[in-house]
């Protein structure tokens, strides 16, 4: 009797375990101690390169994939970089170079940037995500397809 193992699809949901790592080997991303991920393959709301690798697997089965920028956080835009009045910046906190901190756009929306420069009442904050611009080697786990 021939048994057919299930590959995974564009439309299913999946399960995945993950380890996202630079060439030098220093882990920037993983799920390891979490519950594992969960997303509708082809839903474009996870890094491309991650949903383009999980398709075909089959559950157990673990790939690597190596993914560059535009399919992962982007590439870094130096016009993202914006200096703004201090106060913008998340309250009661003394910025710091290099310091990841919440500031409030125009429109009224949190986001998370990092401190570039500080400068008397103006600091310098790049927008872009901390991951922009690398290149990263994923180790993916097909743990279910639900």
């Amino acid at each position: 009797m021939w048994r057919t193992c299930k590959q995974a699809r564009v439309g299913d949901t999946v399960q995945i375990q993950y380890v996202g790592t630079f060439d030098d080997g220093t882990v920037c991303l993983t799920s390891a101690g979490r519950r594992p991920l969960q997303f509708t393959v082809g839903r474009r709301r996870l890094i491309a390169g991650i949903e383009e690798a999980v398709i075909g697997m089959q559950i157990g089965e673990t790939r690597t994939v190596r993914v560059q920028p535009q399919d992962a956080f982007g590439e870094r835009q130096d016009g993202m970089l914006i200096t703004v009045d201090r106060k913008t910046v998340q309250a009661g906190l003394v910025p710091e170079i290099g310091q990841r901190v919440w500031a409030t756009c125009a429109s009224g929306r949190k986001m998370s940037v990092t401190v570039v420069e500080v400068s008397g009442p103006r600091v310098t904050l790049d927008t872009n995500h901390p991951l922009a611009g690398k290149v990263i080697t994923f180790e993916v786990h097909l743990v279910g397809i639900l």
